[in-house]
Parts: structure tokens; sequence; C-alpha cells
């Protein structure tokens, strides 16, 4: 299902919007929400299991679950340097109740959800 993900129009849209220096319309927020629901049905459940998660923090999850690295994250969100980092290292704790750095959250979102 990574393939698909990873494959699929929304996240091809996301790229453009990184190549061409804009951030992505509610619309296209909207379309990965749904891309991400139907290929990975628990995924939204498994990332409110502990808390429910603010929309920002989600986004994070999504763009990870997608493949985008922190800068592309940072930028595609419109953030500050470093906004996806520490939200990833937050979210370890928050989702899984580990301490860690950013690409612990990231191994742990790509092959264990």
């Amino acid at each position: 299902q990574a393939t698909k993900l990873y494959q699929s129009d929304i996240v091809s849209v996301l790229r453009k919007c990184l190549r061409n220096g804009i951030q992505p319309r509610e619309q296209e927020w909207n379309r990965l929400v749904h891309t991400v629901d139907s290929l990975f049905p628990a995924f939204r459940q498994q990332m409110n299991a502990q808390s429910p998660l603010k929309p920002n923090a989600y986004r994070v999850c999504m763009l990870t679950k997608s493949g985008f690295s922190s800068t592309e994250i940072d930028s595609l969100m419109g953030k500050a340097s470093g906004y996806a980092s520490h939200s990833k290292e937050r979210l370890l704790k928050q989702i899984f109740g580990e301490e860690g750095k950013a690409g612990d959250f990231e191994e742990r979102l790509m092959h264990d959800v």
C-alpha cells in the first residue's frame, strides 16, 4: 500500500507544489486525507489512539507516511525550518510513548503502522 501512496495523484500534486514553491490548498489536504484513509483504513485511528491530534500534527503524520522529508514538510506547511523534526519528536512520545529523534518516528510510522 505504501507504493500506491507514493505513486498516488495527490502525492504527485504535493511534489509539484514543492517544486513550484507553493503551499497546498485545503482541497489538496482533503485529497491527501482521503487517499491515506482509503489505503490505510486504521491509520487515523492509530494516530489518534492516545489523544486526538491537532490538524497540523496529523498533516505531519500523513506527509511522513507519504515519504516527504522534514524539510519538505516544513515547506509544504509553510512552517519555519525544524518544525516537522520537532513535531515528529513530540509525536513519537505522544503516539508511541517513546523518547527519540525525528528519524525514530519516521521508522515507526513507515514500518509499524
